[in-house]
This record gives structure tokens, sequence and C-alpha cells, in this order.
């Protein structure tokens, strides 16, 4: 029985793991995607700090950012939760 609530317990991990990945905004997931493979390997200097910096500014000035950020000033749920 243990063995059976340590793997009940693995898949509950996962499930809640992909409850939250799905709630997540899919271009910001991207978004995260693409920047960690940019920056990957790379030594954390001032160009990939800049680089960086660029990437979230452009990702918090999109429709899908403003539309999360008003979302949860608004409690409601983002337009890609619906």
């Amino acid at each position: 029985l243990r063995r059976l609530g340590g793997f009940v317990g693995r898949v509950a991990a996962v499930a809640a793991l992909a409850d939250t990945l799905i709630a997540g905004a899919p271009q910001a997931q991207k978004a995260a995607k693409d920047l960690i493979a940019a920056v990957t390997g790379r030594p954390i200097d001032d160009t990939v700090s800049e680089e960086t910096a660029q990437r979230i500014a452009r990702q918090r000035a999109t429709d899908e950012a403003r539309d999360g950020i008003t979302a949860f000033l608004e409690k409601r749920q983002p337009a890609w939760l619906l």
C-alpha cells in the first residue's frame, strides 16, 4: 500500500503541475522557453542581462500580458482560460 500511496502522490503532483502550466499565458510561456534557450550556456553578463530585460519588456507590452494584469485586478479569468 505504501508504494501505491507514493504513486498516487506523484500522479497528484504531476496533475497539479499540469494544471499550473495549463493556466499560464501561452505566449508568455513560449517567450520564457525562448529566453531560456537563448541564454542557456551563456555567461550572465551585461549583454545577457540587457537582452533578458528587453525580452521581458516586450512580453509585458503584449495584449496577452495586459489582459492578464487586467483580469487579475478585475478578479476574472484571462481570455486564454475562457
